[in-house]
């Protein structure tokens, strides 16, 4: 990257005068690794997004993305000047529980380092690090661990990149790359509607001294010392009534004024300009192919992995089933799998399996209220990877009969019943401008529901059939139907559900 060829003679220059490491953490004077390297001007304007002002309006006076099981646990960069690829690191592994809710994965910040050719490893890098995984796939720290904690520019690494060529990469893919208008307003609303992510400044001699010896809470304000160079961290929240920035950094899990790895940064005020900057960006699934096949079966299941959402046929020599619609769903670490057979074929015409990841046990229930457990297997032939991410209704569980209306209107008499591995659903679905008595199948499991909805092929007014997940405390959820749309889904009881009916698209609606 033109950038980077630039400035690779002030990368040098920086880490020589920063790298200065002392012996003791009580000492004021310790120093810390920097390693950002400022995009100029003009690369950054021709980057930026702008906000809509009323998605600005819409944030809260404070916010902190922890709270949320959003945020990895602070690293240690060591002596070499990858704050960089922390930062990156850190805001991939946020974007993907934010977006997937398969858990934080441990991520491998050595990739970046070694493997990212526009940025020059413990001699520094740029935000426009994050742009390595348009085409490139993160890998986990256990399979390509950190090794460069010993060491410092002039060198640029020690381990080299074929280390990391045997390691599964991960089907998350950046897309929509772009810079933050360097304001608070701008960059909170940035971290609130698409997660937290890789953000800079300049440091002065005093943050040192502020870092090492500050007491907890205590906002940085510069206000002394000469420039030392830039620094990247992963902003992760901020609060209005202290005026700041909530940051993660990368000297350790214990350091710090707060003990926890973690700062807070004026907004205004400091002496000097820190030359605040931020990008972030949005994410993808890859389109990566997943086979299975059942303990119980020859079906094979095949299907394209897109967000949480899974779609595809039913494959096999049994000619019950055979070329069936597979469809279903990652929610919060479950995934769920609708085999819909047609109506006129000689099988049970729904088949839903549940399973928790990364287990490939499932449970299953079909709409003649069978069920049982199962044992999903990765095909022996056929194309697509393991499915291996590493990633109450309250009252109504102990009611044999349910009643609920959701937000087209539609109302759910649903039978819940026990089955192997958490209490089945069957039951049909009134009220739609559809099929007049659509099958309903599913199952309650914890926290989490989930049902297949199954229109009558045929039926010209609407898609075929809609599946839902959702969490049961809070009686929500998502859909997708046949056309692959989606949306979101709400639910309350029959008996209190008085409002009027919004005009949200139908999720059987074929203009979705």
């Amino acid at each position: 990257m033109k950038i980077l060829a630039e400035k690779k003679w002030l990368a040098g220059i920086l880490m020589i005068v920063c790298l200065s490491l002392g012996s003791s953490k009580g000492d004021v004077q310790k120093t810390y690794p920097l390693g950002d390297i400022p995009l100029d001007p003009e690369t950054y304007e021709s980057l930026l997004l702008l906000w809509p002002e009323d998605r600005v309006e819409a944030i809260p006076t404070s916010y902190d993305a922890r709270d949320y099981g959003y945020v990895s646990s602070p690293k240690n960069q060591g002596n070499c000047g990858s704050c960089w690829a922390f930062a990156s690191v850190g805001g991939m592994e946020s974007h993907i529980q934010i977006e997937y809710g398969h858990g934080l994965f441990d991520l491998s910040e050595q990739q970046q380092v070694s493997c990212n050719t526009s940025m020059v490893g413990c001699c520094g890098g740029s935000m426009t690090s994050l742009q390595y995984w348009q085409t490139v796939g993160p890998i986990t720290e256990t399979c390509f661990p950190y090794g460069e904690s010993g060491t410092s520019c002039p060198t640029y690494f020690t381990v080299p990149c074929s280390g990391a060529s045997s390691c599964p990469q991960k089907d998350y893919r950046v897309t929509n790359y772009h810079t933050v208008a360097s304001n608070a307003t701008a960059m909170n609303t940035s971290l609130y509607d698409d997660g937290p992510s890789y953000w800079r400044f300049n440091v002065y001699g005093d943050f040192f001294t502020f870092w090492n010896s500050a007491s907890p809470g205590t906002v940085y304000t510069q206000t002394t010392g000469t420039l030392q160079g830039g620094h990247a961290v992963l902003l992760i929240g901020w609060d209005d009534g202290k005026g700041a920035f909530l940051c993660k950094n990368s000297w350790g899990a214990t350091g710090g004024p707060n003990g926890d790895g973690t700062f807070w940064i004026a907004y205004t005020g400091h002496a000097h300009g820190l030359g605040f900057g931020m990008a972030n960006f949005d994410l993808s699934g890859s389109g990566y192919r997943y086979c299975f096949t059942t303990s119980s079966s020859d079906y094979i299941h095949e299907f394209d992995k897109d967000g949480m959402w899974l779609q595809g046929i039913a494959t096999g020599s049994s000619t019950c089933g055979y070329d069936a619609i597979v469809k279903g769903g990652v929610y919060n670490g479950n995934w769920i799998l609708i085999k819909d057979i047609p109506s006129a074929s000689a099988c049970v015409e729904t088949v839903f399996y549940w399973g928790i990841l990364p287990d490939k046990a499932y449970s299953w229930v079909n709409s003649s209220g069978g069920y049982g457990t199962g044992q999903m297997y990765a095909c022996a032939t056929g194309g697509g990877d393991q499915l291996n991410d590493e990633s109450e209704w309250g009252e109504i569980l102990d009611r044999k009969s349910v009643c609920l209306i959701d937000d087209w209107g539609w109302q759910y008499n649903l039978d819940i019943s026990a089955a192997t591995g958490g209490k089945k659903i069957t039951g049909t679905v009134s009220n739609v401008p559809c099929d007049t008595t659509p099958l309903v199948t599913g199952m309650v499991r914890g926290d989490y529901f989930s049902f297949y909805v199954d229109i009558g092929t045929g039926d010209t007014a609407c898609n075929e059939g809609f599946l839902v997940i959702g969490d049961v405390s809070t009686k929500s959820g998502q859909w997708i139907n046949e056309s692959g749309a989606t949306g979101d889904i709400t639910f309350t009881s029959c008996a209190v559900a008085t409002e009027e009916i919004s005009n949200k698209p139908s999720p059987c609606s074929k203009k979705w």
